[in-house]
């Protein structure tokens, strides 16, 4: 055969192989997805808490597994000398006072501070105006009437409905605040 010939010879069609191999990968993935290799595997969040008391006040990262003990490993605060109860886990996304040689105490909510990182109602009665611009539709200049408004009140409300006296909150207003509010 001259060469001549050789090149006027069609080449042989691989469409047949190439299906043949895209078919081949196709089981091996679903094999691989089967038995679980191809998935990952999932991890716990880490856990978020609030810590005050004998520290810096703010919030502290621990791993997903973390009991009362690793607050004062972490903090380097005394811990209290009867260990029994320092083996429970910690509550995800919770307030904490920790003072030396006692028990932490878990407090009741998340102060105002991290109340919005955590979308939680923030305190009427100790938000600060910064705070309070934080809720949608509440800006600066709002908000420092609220806080004019419960300051002539005595620096206390006693019923969130109180706020409907402050000029540019109506129905509508405070319906969104009611939701972004609790009085403690």
């Amino acid at each position: 055969m001259s060469r001549k010939e050789s090149r006027e010879q069609p080449d042989e069609d691989r469409r047949p192989l190439v299906l043949v191999f895209l078919a081949a990968l196709l089981l091996v993935l679903a094999a691989a997805r089967s038995t679980g290799f191809l998935t990952p595997t999932p991890t716990a969040p880490p856990l978020i808490v609030w810590l005050e008391g004998d520290l810096p006040p703010g919030l502290y990262q621990f791993p997903p597994q973390a009991t009362l003990a690793d607050l004062y490993q972490r903090t380097a605060v005394k811990a209290p000398p009867a260990l029994q109860d320092l083996d429970r886990p910690l509550a995800p996304q919770a307030a904490y006072r920790l003072l030396a040689g006692q028990l932490p105490r878990l407090l009741p909510r998340m102060p105002n501070e991290a109340a919005p990182l955590f979308f939680q109602p923030l305190a009427i009665n100790s938000a600060t105006a910064t705070q309070l611009a934080t809720i949608p539709g509440i800006g600066p200049k709002l908000a420092a009437r609220i806080v004019a408004f419960r300051e002539k009140r005595g620096g206390r409300l006693t019923r969130l409905e109180d706020l409907l006296e402050v000029n540019g909150i109506g129905e509508k207003k405070f319906a969104v605040l009611k939701e972004n509010l609790v009085l403690e």
